[in-house]
């Protein structure tokens, strides 16, 4: 059941029994005292059977899980003893029960003292697999050590003591929750223990999932929009607003500034005017914390960018699907300082705020980031379930399991990864990046790097340790798929304002486009900024979405529609010239004949 090895005497305090005295009597208050002997009992990691007795007595039936051989058979032997016909142990791992007995559930279930002897993955795994032996009326207790501090502590083997962790009470509570279960009672027993009583949350999802049913990490919509003549040159209001901006979004701020300055060096196709807030948005289905707005601003090109940000944490990812699925939803689901919304609605409102009235929608990009996703630690090694999983957290398809998984398959092949613990995937302008910043792996490699530049830099730059509050900042996808986006926009505008798009042929030239040479020109600086995107020396992350954008492919399609309007005004212009040449022939001759008749 542990990744530690158990201490070999375990101390029953006696403050433990009056713990659990209290828990009883929880239990009888909620299923009636003679309604507990109708009650089953999971005991897991039973350990010896010391609960069993205990337990026996008041419910119908007490089943105890334990993985080691030789404190399985001291249950059994405890059994036998004391003649209890409604217990019984076994000598397996939770999972392995689950794939026995896959109908059994229990109304109570006990883990005392086992946590503290694990990783942190493994009780995950351990919690996320309890859903499916438990229901939306059962009851968890949870005891294990305690720390009254705000951090877990972590002590290793000594020689008369195996290795252990101590929980902080925030934490457990944090990590509990994410699991689906509630804190609806906490107790302290003795020095270093604690007991957490634990309900399953309202609308948890118990039901059996191909992958992981809870994650935690951020969503950022992004959405672009073209500005007339007038828009581009009236920014007075956001160089207002960005001049209003409070302490609250300084670590907003900061963190922009120092990601863009290590990733570019000041050096960015598209330089951006910036305005950050804090706003009071909710959504009626998804808990949101930390959401804030970045308005961008590109003068050179004309475009305008609204990122939407959100935190969440802990919730089932079915809700990160739900979230792509509404995205551009005309249903207003989310709520700004008590009023509905609607994403788009939102951006519009805020940019016209800023005294930009002349605004056309453009290409938009939804940018989710997973810190934690089920009990998956390998973004590099994922499952066929947490593929599916992904896929509809992606493309916000709520029946994802349901897809070929041929088709998930050939998904899930467009990503880039150039860390162990780190992996984006891209699919229509949506992007996922599995960032497992609080994962061993992620741990190992600052471990691994500390020394490393400590020797050579003085000390570890912050880039690496920094979480920033917005999806996609870290490892700099969101800098990448801004630039993508801008490019993107910007090619789009060119081939709405002179319609490309030929039959199976080709392309054919609108007449507008041969008369119009401020359209061909910017054609031609657009043309620019593709191949610069596209040629320039880049991060291979920027070069993945300038890929999954399309871009090399627009960059072509305006370099032969340029090409084909170069070819008809050379002929139009031939052609003209020869009708002129032909117009002072005739005419030379009709003079000629005039002066003849004349003479």
């Amino acid at each position: 059941m542990g990744d530690f090895r158990y201490s070999d005497i375990v101390k029953v305090m006696a403050s433990e029994d009056d713990v659990l005295d209290q828990a009883i009597q929880y239990l009888k208050a909620k299923y009636g005292e003679k309604g507990l002997k109708y009650r089953s009992v999971l005991d897991l990691g039973c350990g010896t059977g010391r609960l069993m007795p205990r337990f026996a007595a008041l419910f119908s039936s007490v089943t105890g899980l334990e993985p080691d051989p030789d404190r399985c058979d001291e249950a059994m032997e405890q059994i036998l003893d004391q003649d209890l016909e409604n217990a019984t142990a076994l000598c397996m791992h939770l999972d392995d029960y689950i794939q026995e007995y896959p109908n059994q559930t229990f109304d109570v279930v006990v883990c005392s003292r086992v946590f503290e002897h694990m990783k942190h993955e493994t009780a995950c795994g351990i919690l996320e697999s309890l859903k499916r032996v438990i229901g939306p009326d059962s009851v968890c207790l949870f005891m294990t050590t305690f720390t009254t501090g705000r951090r877990n502590i972590y002590t290793p083997d000594e020689p008369d003591q195996p290795s252990v962790c101590l929980f902080s009470r925030p934490w457990m509570e944090r990590f509990l929750l994410s699991c689906g279960l509630k804190t609806k009672q906490f107790r302290l027993m003795g020095e270093d223990g604690a007991l957490y009583l634990c309900e399953p949350v309202e609308g948890t999802l118990l039901r059996a999932s191909c992958g992981p049913e809870t994650a935690s990490g951020k969503v950022c919509f992004m959405h672009s929009y073209y500005l007339g003549s007038g828009a581009v040159t009236n920014t007075s209001g956001l160089r207002k607003l960005r001049d209003e901006e409070g302490e609250d979004t300084e670590e907003i701020r900061e963190t922009f500034a120092y990601m863009e300055s290590y990733l570019y060096e000041g050096d960015r196709i598209f330089p951006a005017t910036r305005h950050y807030r804090r706003i009071n948005l909710q959504c009626e289905k998804v808990p949101v914390i930390d959401p804030h707005l970045i308005v961008s601003f590109y003068p050179g090109p004309g475009i305008a960018q609204v990122s939407v940000c959100l935190g969440l944490e802990d919730i089932p990812c079915d809700s990160f699907v739900f979230l792509n699925h509404i995205e551009c939803a005309e249903e207003a689901y989310f709520i700004l300082d008590g009023e509905p919304c609607t994403i788009p609605q939102l951006c519009e409102n805020v940019l016209k705020e800023c005294g930009l009235e002349e605004l056309y929608p453009g290409p938009a990009a939804i940018i989710t980031e997973l810190n934690r996703f089920g009990r998956c630690s390998d973004p590099l090694a994922l499952q066929e379930g947490e593929e599916r999983c992904l896929y509809g957290i992606l493309t916000g398809d709520e029946a994802y399991l349901h897809v070929p998984k041929e088709r998930i398959a050939a998904c899930m092949a467009d990503c880039w990864a150039e860390r162990d613990f780190a992996k984006v995937i891209a699919f229509n302008g949506n992007y996922v990046i599995l960032n497992f910043n609080r994962s061993e792996k992620y741990a190992d490699c600052i471990d691994y790097q500390t020394p490393y530049a400590d020797h050579y830099f003085g000390e570890l730059d912050d880039y690496f340790t920094m979480d920033a509050p917005t999806a996609g900042v870290n490892h700099g996808l969101y800098f990448a798929v801004e630039t993508g986006q801008v490019i993107r926009a910007s090619a789009d505008r060119l081939m709405d304002m002179s319609p490309l798009p030929a039959a199976s042929h080709g392309f054919f030239v609108s007449d507008d486009l041969k008369r119009d040479q401020r359209i061909r020109s910017q054609m031609i600086q657009t043309l620019g900024d593709l191949d610069q995107a596209v040629r320039t020396e880049q991060g291979s992350l920027d070069a993945f979405v300038m890929r999954s954008l399309d871009i090399p492919q627009k960059a072509e399609e305006i370099r032969n529609a340029l090409s084909l309007v170069e070819s008809d005004l050379s002929l139009l212009y031939r052609s003209a010239t020869n009708r002129t040449v032909t117009v002072l022939a005739v005419l030379g001759l009709i003079i000629a004949i005039l002066q003849a008749v004349h003479g």
